[in-house]
């Protein structure tokens, strides 16, 4: 398939999401398809930005958390950033 976001061709892509609130882009991959270890679950994302992969045993769990920031470190502190900022000028 190919990536909306980059125009490359990735083996065993499925879809690609945009974060809403800090911009990156994740990618959804069938595990095995995309060589990568499938112990976690069949369904692969990658943070594009940051590299943190995290897999899910099902697509649909695969899908909403793409485009949750919570299981990428640096997403989720940059959305915990923009959040208390956006606090602290109310």
């Amino acid at each position: 398939m190919i990536d909306k976001h980059s125009g490359e061709s990735h083996a065993g892509l499925i879809e690609s999401k945009r974060r809403r609130y800090t911009g990156t882009v994740v990618n959804i991959y069938r595990a095995e398809e995309a060589l990568m270890d499938p112990a976690g679950g069949p369904y692969t994302c990658i943070c594009q930005e940051h590299g943190t992969i995290c897999n899910f045993q099902t697509l649909w769990m695969a899908r909403h958390h793409a485009v949750v920031a919570s299981w990428c470190e640096p997403c989720s502190l940059e959305v915990w950033c923009q959040t208390d900022e956006e606090e602290r000028n109310d």
